[in-house]
């Protein structure tokens, strides 16, 4: 997708779209009073106009999702939500957004849907006799200055147990290389869906990715097409801690990470021979030669991680 400056909203809508949103004069108003503070782009995808998105921005690094809509010659492919989460990352990457807020009148399924798909979670009902709208919000996930790209800060509050974090990278990987088995977890209608799966992966400028294969159709595929947003964990050295007659003194020895991402289904020939060379060398200690026929049958997923943490408890 490409978000390309306007000052004016150029698409067409349905009947429905014309009732919830502002006039073509009402959008081309408020841009032209408001130069400083409110940014309006066309949607493009490849050299096809499909959508157009107005913003707010009413503190700094904070936007107001004004206006969001798409054309209606280009609506039920799954353009909002994907668009949408597009436009999230471009406020994220070019405006370092740390808050995204909109609303919704409420009894709007189809706008819920796309917002909740797009990483908004509810905030706020207002039920007035002359205003009946659901507030949203997207709270941009911020890593701590002190560690590597990926350490976690947003999901959670600091480790509890700070004595069985690892931070050293090296460590880390060490983990990833000896785990072999990843479980990955998936968003399945509000309930979690969490498959094992043998993975490959690389560690490159910061960037932890997995590789992941099976079938080339199925329900893991059809719910990363839905929600791209995924959690993964994986564990090695496990092993009991005998605490002998004394319930309380048994335990564990472990290793483990976990992290939270983007899921991506494969199609390219060549990422794919690339990502099954990968896992094939870590699953086995050895590299193997893959054809680009080879992948025809296969699907691959590919997960990057924007946070993760590692921990592990080991007896001296």
């Amino acid at each position: 997708m490409r978000f390309v400056k306007s000052a004016e909203m150029k698409i067409e809508l349905t009947p429905e779209q014309q009732e919830m949103l502002s006039s073509k004069e009402t959008i081309r108003t408020i841009i032209n009073n408001n130069p400083d503070t409110v940014m309006a782009y066309d949607i493009y995808e490849g050299d096809q106009l499909i959508g157009f998105v107005l913003v707010h921005r009413f503190e700094p690094r904070k936007y107001f999702l004004w206006e969001y809509a798409i054309d209606l010659n280009h609506q039920n492919r799954h353009k909002g939500t994907q668009a949408l989460r597009e436009f999230i990352s471009y406020l994220k990457d070019d405006y370092d957004a740390e808050e995204i807020t909109t609303t919704y009148i409420y009894g709007n399924e189809h706008a819920r849907h796309i917002y909740e798909k797009a990483g908004f979670v509810e905030t706020d009902v207002v039920d007035e006799p002359d205003c009946h709208e659901v507030n949203m919000a997207y709270y941009v996930k911020r890593h701590t200055d002190d560690k590597p790209y990926g350490f976690a800060k947003g999901h959670d509050s600091a480790m509890r147990r700070k004595d069985r974090e690892v931070s050293d990278m090296d460590q880390i990987l060490e983990i990833i290389r000896t785990a072999k088995i990843l479980h990955l977890g998936l968003n399945d209608g509000g309930y979690p869906y969490v498959v094992p799966l043998h993975y490959g992966y690389e560690f490159i400028d910061g960037r932890l990715v997995f590789y992941l294969h099976g079938a080339r159709e199925g329900h893991k595929l059809d719910l990363i097409a839905g929600d791209p947003r995924v959690g993964i964990e994986l564990e090695c050295d496990v092993a009991l801690i005998d605490g002998g007659e004394i319930a309380c003194d048994y335990g564990s020895q472990y290793a483990s990470l976990i992290g939270w991402g983007t899921a991506e289904i494969i199609s390219d020939e060549q990422r794919k021979v690339h990502a099954l060379k990968l896992i094939m060398e870590n699953q086995t200690g050895r590299q193997f030669t893959i054809e680009k026929a080879m992948t025809a049958s296969v699907g691959v997923i590919a997960v990057t991680l924007d946070e993760f943490t590692a921990k592990a408890h080991r007896l001296k």
